[in-house]
This record gives structure tokens, sequence and C-alpha cells, in this order.
């Protein structure tokens, strides 16, 4: 499964992905808005949002991308270790409906 973790804090951005390895997920952080990031969005299989460490531009933007793609999107608004760990379990465990994991 290929994640994408929008926001985050850049210090925990290799325990970001170590959690999603833990799980089976290929996870990708973007930390800021680049110009190609919605593009890389096309090809991930759910996106996760840091809502509080993620910039308003950014967070419009991908929201535009996956409602056009149906990609689901999860939402939480920590940037914590244990909150990626508790939605990304959440995900594994109801990969029909991914989107019923935001926190």
């Amino acid at each position: 499964m290929n994640v994408y973790i929008l926001g985050g804090l850049k210090r925990l951005e290799k325990e970001y992905k170590k959690i999603g390895r833990k799980h089976g997920c290929k996870t990708r952080v973007l930390n800021t808005h680049c110009t190609n990031c919605n593009k890389c969005l096309k090809d991930s299989d759910a996106v996760i949002f840091m809502v509080d460490n993620a910039s308003h531009k950014m967070v419009q933007s991908a929201k535009q991308t996956c409602k056009k793609n149906n990609i689901p999107m999860i939402f939480t608004d920590k940037a914590s270790v244990n909150s990626l760990d508790n939605v990304i379990s959440c995900m594994s465990s109801r990969k029909n409906n991914p989107a019923a994991c935001s926190i």
C-alpha cells in the first residue's frame, strides 16, 4: 500500500517511515508544498493529513487531487508518532474503507 503523509514534523520523518514499514506500507512524507506533489499523489492508495503541521495551500491542493482521483483521505490533528501508528494500523485493518480511520 502506498501512503503519503502530508505535514508532520521534519525531525520525525524517519519515524513516520519506520511506522509505515512496520505495517507493510510504503510511505512518503511531504512536509512542504512542492510543484509536482499532485502528480505524486495520483499513484497513492491513501493520503494522511497531519492538519496541525501542514500548510493550508498544500492541504487544499491535495484534497482536490484526492477527490478527483477517488483517493481515501485520512485526517489527524496530531503530528505524533503514536497518532500515526494508530491511523496506519486502523487503515491496515480496514482495507476496504481506510477513510473511516480519521482521528
